[in-house]
């Protein structure tokens, strides 16, 4: 709501805006659909003049991912709504010129269904291809080198396949022991920026997470550390990953900062 991004403003955060969607919905339905464009739109005109916004996430996370593993839709129900989080995109772009939309799927599983959604925008050849503000954005966990291989497979797909910019949603070491975490976190965050079109955003989840032996899993004395928390509720690095991540981005070239620099970036 407008008290986040005017926090997010405030300490200099963009927020990519999220419009969740039921991976239950009928998308095979038109007035399902034009229902949700409805709200989709009234969203957007609503924060779209708010400057923490950095662009919009048509389908929430992982929508098509979700509607197959967790409801197991058949194939022509993923492909409507593949259709549809494009003809989001398409929506918010009309509405919303200045800013991108993004997808988030799991690594490049799904790439067949954009890939089909976006031939059929094409050959109606619009006034604007969707390469110009869609953004295809894969999420991935694990080793370094796993993640490595993974994201240098994928650009490949996304690119060559879809023809759209191509970023990476979600990263982060998993199943490792605390003290590994630092230099996992600094190894893949240079395979993202090496890798991706644009970049991408280290997975936090925190900085705390519910206790199920408390008689209040949420009782905010006796929340747990997540293995993807940065700090704890106070916030203090839980370890070094917070300072090697920082190291890494101050470290890189910064897409943001103007041609000509007195030595700061606006």
């Amino acid at each position: 709501d407008r008290v986040t991004l005017d926090l997010a403003h405030e300490f200099g955060i963009g927020v990519i805006m999220p419009f969740e969607l039921d991976a239950k919905g009928a998308y095979e339905n038109k007035r399902y659909r034009e229902q949700l464009k409805n709200e989709f739109r009234k969203y957007i005109l609503e924060h779209k003049d708010a400057p923490a916004v950095w662009g919009w996430n048509p389908g929430g996370d992982e929508l098509l991912h979700r509607m197959e593993t967790e409801h197991h839709r058949t194939p022509d129900k993923l492909q409507i709504a593949a259709d549809f989080l494009l003809e989001l995109a398409t929506l918010a772009h009309s509405l919303d010129p200045n800013r991108v939309s993004v997808i988030k799927e799991p690594r490049d599983w799904y790439v067949p269904y954009i890939e089909e959604s976006i031939r059929r925008v094409r050959v109606k050849k619009p006034a604007f291809d969707p390469s110009s503000y869609f953004i295809f954005a894969v999420n991935t966990y694990g080793k370094p080198e796993g993640v490595s291989q993974v994201l240098s497979t994928t650009r490949q797909s996304v690119e060559n396949r879809l023809g759209v910019a191509f970023a990476v949603g979600e990263f982060a070491p998993f199943g490792l022991a605390r003290s590994e975490r630092p230099a996992h976190y600094a190894m893949m965050w240079n395979t993202v920026r090496e890798t991706s079109s644009i970049g991408g955003f280290a997975y936090v989840f925190g900085p705390d997470q519910p206790n199920p032996r408390a008689p209040n899993p949420y009782d905010p004395l006796r929340l747990l550390v997540s293995e993807f928390s940065l700090v704890d509720n106070e916030g203090n690095p839980i370890d070094g990953s917070l300072n090697a991540l920082a190291t890494q981005w101050r470290q890189s070239p910064s897409i943001l900062a103007p041609a000509k620099s007195s030595g700061t970036a606006d």
